[in-house]
């Protein structure tokens, strides 16, 4: 199952998400490897200044992105506040475009 993960900063982190971003990456990238991690990202302000992150992650339940989502460092770190986790479909799971469609048209 798919799921949209949005997630806003606590107020005034700019510092602290700056100086933890590196090890935020490090812990994402087996997950972008291994095809959990389908896309993610910060989620910006009118003025392009990151107020949050966003993601769309593959679990089989959202225990699981619960769990990935507390032992990433942004969390641990006190960097993100307010998550919302949201199952979707993706177009790719919809049979018109699994007919139709190699992956890589998509």
């Amino acid at each position: 199952m798919s799921f949209l993960v949005l997630i806003y900063d606590y107020a005034d982190v700019t510092e602290r998400r700056d100086c933890v971003r590196g090890r935020h990456i490090e812990y994402q990238r087996p997950f972008a490897e291994n095809g959990v991690l389908l896309v993610g990202g910060a989620l910006l302000d009118g003025e392009g200044s990151p107020i949050g992150s966003v993601a769309i992650v593959t679990y089989e339940a959202e225990e699981q992105v619960e769990n990935w989502i507390h032992n990433d460092p942004y969390f641990v770190e006190h960097v993100w506040n307010e998550i919302s986790i949201l199952p979707i479909r993706t177009a790719e799971d919809l049979p018109f475009f699994r007919d139709n469609f190699e992956a890589s048209d998509v």
